[in-house]
C-alpha cells in the first residue's frame, strides 16, 4: 500500500468518525503517474501544473475525444 492510498484512508476514517464534511485534495506533483495513482488512492481532486496538463492531454486517443466533442457539441448547439 502507498502512503498516499493509507494517508487518503485515514482520512476518510477520522472524516466518517467525526461527522466531517471533507475533500481530499492532491497537489505538487511532478508527473502524469503521481497524479494518477493520487486519484486511484481516493483523492477527491487534484491541482495539476500546465505542463503536466498538457502532458496528460497531448495523447492521440484523448486528441481523437477532444476533436469529437467539439463536433457532438457543435451539433447540439443547432438543435
Amino acid at each position: 500500500m502507498t502512503y498516499q492510498r493509507s494517508a487518503s484512508r485515514q482520512q476518510n476514517i477520522i472524516s466518517l468518525s467525526q461527522n466531517l464534511e471533507t475533500k481530499i485534495m492532491g497537489a505538487s506533483f511532478k508527473n502524469t503517474r503521481q497524479v494518477i495513482k493520487t486519484l486511484n488512492a481516493g483523492a477527491d481532486t487534484v491541482t495539476i501544473p500546465p505542463e503536466i496538463v498538457h502532458s496528460m492531454l497531448s495523447n492521440p486517443l484523448v486528441e481523437a475525444a477532444i476533436d469529437k466533442f467539439v463536433v457532438d457539441s457543435a451539433k447540439l448547439k443547432e438543435l
